[in-house]
């Protein structure tokens, strides 16, 4: 009798239209950074479990006096922290950074806490960069054969702000800080999952929320243009404030900044002098010098939320045969691109087999399917 397996493997996530739960304490955690040697990890609730981060962080596009991360970050001009999305009093885990990566220690959380890598400009208290990496596993949370949850491949920069600036403003909630099977389980109990080429469940339910990655992609042009003009010595404080009065955390705010720099004088020399962007298109609306307030709000409030695909469905379901299967692959959404692999891999959306029909099984076959 052949046995066939059939595993549904979903890596597009339901976005809803609420805002994230969270808040609570502090931690409490140790004072200090927790470097690459270092194996000592916060003990939440007597335990141990961890979210692992390494990532990259990248220096904007800034003319002379810009920001030189490699050597600011550890000369008190810029600082690197994971913290709660909902509470930024909150420091979620332990960072320590190189020239131009970091690595997190993010304990196993008491309450509901969505954890965001940000940099922050320590003179102006600004926040330059984030990325919402998603909700952190709460202790019981963690299946009892995990002890700690590896991530790599995180970027910090322009286009992880503008999800993360989406993301707060209209509201992503329910997005686990990752998602893996009981085949990825080492048997150490870590699980390793790389995003240097792919997309975290975060990051697609906020490009989503945001109408697509076209709005991603110009929300990152006017995030370069700001910081640049924020990190620039060729503008004065007083007109740094003028351009971001108070701190930049949602769409909107940063639009404001975005067309507050392309109008004034001495920050339109730092973007020329870049080439940088002194225009972008958010669905419809053009954000330029001419913005006002209300084509702003506009902008962000009429984007038309991207749905996603409804969950593949296999006939038949998994189960043992005695005879080849043709296995059926469909899903509710019109439209929609279903790519499988045959060979264990988890599809993408750039890997795995386009589904066109009836796949014949012959063999014990574990099947992996994603809808995009």
């Amino acid at each position: 009798m052949k046995k066939i397996s059939l595993l549904h493997f979903i890596l597009i996530i339901v976005v809803a239209l609420s805002g994230c739960g969270g808040g609570g304490g502090a931690l409490g955690l140790p004072g200090g950074s927790w470097g690459t040697g270092d194996s000592t990890v916060p003990v939440v609730n007597g335990s141990n479990k961890t979210v692992e981060v390494n990532g990259t962080f990248s220096a904007p596009a800034a003319p002379a006096g810009g920001p030189s991360y490699a050597t600011d970050l550890f000369g008190g001009k810029y600082s690197i922290a994971v913290i709660d999305k909902d509470n930024p009093a909150v420091e979620a885990g332990i960072v320590s950074a190189g020239a131009s990566s970091f690595k997190a220690a993010i304990p196993a959380a008491a309450v509901n806490r969505y954890a965001m890598i940000v940099l922050t400009d320590i003179k102006s208290k600004k926040v330059l960069y984030r990325n919402i990496l998603g909700k952190v596993p709460k202790v019981s949370e963690f299946p009892t054969n995990v002890n700690k949850i590896i991530l790599k491949g995180i970027t910090l920069n322009e286009t992880s702000t503008a999800r993360a600036l989406f993301a707060i403003e209209k509201g992503v909630s329910n997005i686990a800080i990752t998602s893996f099977s009981t085949s990825e389980v080492q048997s150490d109990g870590t699980v390793t999952k790389d995003y240097t080429s792919s997309k975290t469940d975060f990051d697609m339910a906020s490009e989503n929320i945001a109408g697509g990655a076209a709005n991603i992609s110009q929300m990152a042009n006017a995030v370069q243009t700001v910081v640049a003009v924020l990190t620039s010595s060729g503008v004065n404080d007083s007109t740094k404030s003028a351009i971001a009065p108070d701190q930049i955390n949602s769409a909107t705010s940063l639009l404001t900044a975005f067309a507050n720099s392309v109008k004034n004088p001495s920050a339109q020399t730092v973007i020329t002098a870049a080439g940088l962007a002194s225009s972008v298109k958010i669905g419809d609306s053009t954000i330029n010098s001419n913005a006002t307030p209300a084509t702003i709000t506009s902008a962000v409030n009429t984007i038309t939320p991207i749905a996603a695909a409804a969950a593949p469905v296999f006939q038949p379901a998994g189960g043992s045969y005695d005879q080849d299967v043709n296995l059926i692959i469909t899903t509710a959404t019109q439209g929609a691109i279903i790519r499988y692999t045959l060979d264990g891999s988890t599809p993408s959306a750039t890997a795995g087999n386009i589904y066109s029909g009836p796949v014949t099984l012959s063999n014990t076959t574990t099947v992996k399917s994603r809808r995009g």
